[in-house]
């Protein structure tokens, strides 16, 4: 979610005095709430002009990285006179897909190597933090530690996993690799 704002200037191209309604005549697609201030423009005389702010509320879940809405400003004194703009909002979307998972049963003092392959999902380059963690707190390693992808570009990632020789048979070892987007880092 967020919150975009257009500005527009409403003019009277009239010979007489006149004020304008200004309406949203299409959103696309729709459900997005859009607030027109003022929603008239009060009496303008010929070529007079004022300002009116259109304020867009994104909707926190999008499917689509276009929105469309189209404001009309309709006359007072005579409906059928009326013209319209368009305010486009592009969306940059993060995404990222990290992948295979992996499961491997190894002896105590053994190094295991994992490669990954990160790929931007969005619709935006962007770069990608890397971490990892284990859950029993073995020594991990891994790269790249950041990377920038463009859209669709993919890069390996590779990740050594050092077993200690203490290990227990049958201990189980959760390692988590997350790539986080620098974009927004609420995707990871």
């Amino acid at each position: 979610g967020g919150t975009v704002n257009y500005t527009h200037t409403v003019t009277n191209t009239g010979d007489g005095p006149d004020s304008f309604d200004l309406t949203v005549a299409d959103s696309n697609p729709p459900g997005w709430t859009i607030n027109i201030s003022p929603a008239n423009t009060g009496v303008l005389l010929p070529g007079e002009s004022t300002v009116v702010t259109v304020t867009i509320q994104v909707p926190a879940v999008v499917t689509v990285t276009v929105h469309t809405a189209t404001i009309q400003a309709t006359s007072v004194a005579d409906p059928s006179v009326n013209d319209s703009v368009e305010d486009t909002t592009n969306l940059f979307i993060a995404g990222v897909e990290l992948e295979p998972d992996y499961f491997t049963i190894v002896d105590a003092g053994t190094l295991i190597t994992y490669v990954h392959t990160l790929t931007n999902t969005g619709n935006v380059s962007d770069t990608f933090d890397l971490t990892a963690t284990s859950s029993l707190g073995w020594l991990v390693s891994y790269e790249p530690v950041s990377v920038t992808l463009d859209v669709l570009e993919t890069t390996q990632v590779t990740v050594v996993i050092s077993v200690p020789v203490t290990a227990l048979p049958g201990e189980q070892d959760d390692t988590e690799i997350t790539a986080t987007s620098t974009f927004n880092p609420l995707v990871s």
